[in-house]
């Protein structure tokens, strides 16, 4: 999870990322990557705590598919008074090792649109067949 180092120097804070924020190994300074973050948000009786409150924003994301790193994003919302919020969107890379834009969808591959194209096609074809006999 992308975070900055926080104040006291122990553990981190989840940091919001806005749209296009680049999502890679190359995090500048002050980010970091951190393998857990002290949560999105939290609320008691005197009021909420987290860079999260009260915004609609992205967590950046580095793990592991088959022992090869990935890159992603999810889009969250925490506006009401409680702890917590919700998961709007997500997204990852599925290449391994390439880094991704926060709020942005990864297009398919060439493959697999060639693949989508051919089936499309397959299928007009099948159909002007049916209706003439």
């Amino acid at each position: 999870i992308i975070a900055t180092p926080s104040i006291s120097g122990i553990g981190s804070a989840l940091e919001p990322l806005d749209k296009g924020f680049h999502i890679s190994s190359g995090l500048t300074d002050p980010f970091v990557w951190h393998d857990s973050a002290g949560g999105v948000s939290a609320c008691v009786n005197i009021g909420c705590a987290g860079k999260f409150v009260g915004k609609t924003a992205y967590m950046g994301l580095e793990f592991q598919i088959d022992s090869k790193t990935h890159y992603g994003w999810i889009q969250f919302e925490d506006w009401a008074p409680v702890s917590g919020g919700w998961i709007l969107d997500w997204a990852y890379e599925t290449d391994p090792g390439i880094g991704i834009n926060a709020g942005t969808i990864p297009e398919p591959s060439t493959y697999m649109m060639i693949l989508i194209g051919i089936i499309m096609i397959s299928f007009a074809f099948r159909g002007k067949g049916k209706m003439q006999q």
